[in-house]
């Protein structure tokens, strides 16, 4: 742990988003901490990346559907085989793993296709990042005080606008 002005430090860094080596576990668990809506909406800015974009549109957006349910992606088999899917994982960037998104949405395809995918990715990717892709099948982002208001807020153009 942090000393206070070290701490302090890290949370004015955070907040400018001059640290950017941050997975986007990290940068929900720093939202978090932050007290005001307004600093809140400034690091979710500030730390935006097409992967943490991706993540929030695929969690909020209600006109994205998928074709696995949440208790499925749970029930995935975490053994592990990237030779199961058409790429690397590991070898990807972040952006690049959340670039697969759309395999889940697209109808065409095929679920076993969709599950070999799963098992593969959740291999190359940190339990808590694993833990946040079962959130966003779920629909149910489970970090206080990060909803679909203040998403929208911060990102006006991510979605369209609600009804």
């Amino acid at each position: 742990m942090a000393d206070a002005d070290t701490q302090a430090v890290l949370d004015k860094r955070f907040l400018a988003g001059e640290i950017t080596t941050l997975y986007i576990p990290e940068i929900l668990d720093g939202v978090v901490e932050l007290k005001s809506r307004k600093d809140k909406i400034t690091a979710l800015r500030n730390n935006a990346s097409y992967a943490l974009m991706t993540f929030f549109k695929h969690v909020f957006d209600r006109s994205i559907s998928f074709q696995l349910t949440g208790p499925e992606v749970r029930d995935v088999e975490f053994k592990g085989n990237p030779d199961m899917v058409d790429f690397d994982l590991a070898d990807a960037t972040l952006n690049q793993r959340y670039q697969i998104f759309n395999i889940f949405t697209v109808n065409n395809t095929p679920i076993d296709k969709q599950i070999k995918v799963l098992e593969a990715w959740f291999t190359t990717f940190h339990p808590q990042e694993t833990e946040l892709v079962c959130q966003m099948f779920e629909r149910k982002l489970k970090y206080k005080g990060i909803t679909e208001a203040l998403i929208r807020e911060a990102y006006p153009s991510l979605m369209e606008p609600k009804e």
